[in-house]
């Protein structure tokens, strides 16, 4: 009897273009977040777009560890999963530096209650904004 998945709902295999498309997406969103947080935009805007990208990225990154994750889970040998399970741990910790710098700038905004009042886009996320700038308070700069 196989004792694995079936997971090619998520990808094929790690040859798959899919998976190896959104492998060289998730450090290209990483970089338009970036670019935002340095852009000349707004505030609302900026937070807009910045929350939008980060929902799709969330996405992206939860398909990429979901299918790591459960290969390894039914393997815990496979060195092609765990080769994979290393690279997008490198690029978590670069997306964890950036995800802090969105802390931080969400904590800057002074006034952050009139920016989510004016914005249909932020106030279903109004409650993670304010607990963004509440540990900002707490955060090394």
């Amino acid at each position: 009897m196989e004792h694995t998945w079936d997971l090619s709902f998520l990808y094929e295999s790690f040859e798959d273009p899919a998976y190896l498309a959104d492998l060289a997406r998730w450090p290209e969103m990483i970089a338009e977040q970036k670019a935002l947080l340095e852009s000349g935009l707004g505030d609302q805007e900026k937070l807009e777009k910045l929350f939008a990208l980060d929902e799709d990225m969330s996405a992206l990154t939860d398909r990429l560890f979901n299918f790591t994750s459960l290969t390894l889970a039914a393997d815990a040998s496979n060195s092609v999963a765990q080769q994979y399970e290393d690279k997008l741990s490198l690029i978590a910790n670069e997306s964890s530096l950036v995800g802090s710098a969105i802390t931080r700038y969400v904590g800057s905004l002074s006034n952050l209650e009139e920016i989510i009042a004016s914005s249909e886009k932020l106030q279903p996320i109004a409650f993670i904004l304010r607990e963004m700038a509440e540990e900002a308070k707490h955060t090394i700069p």
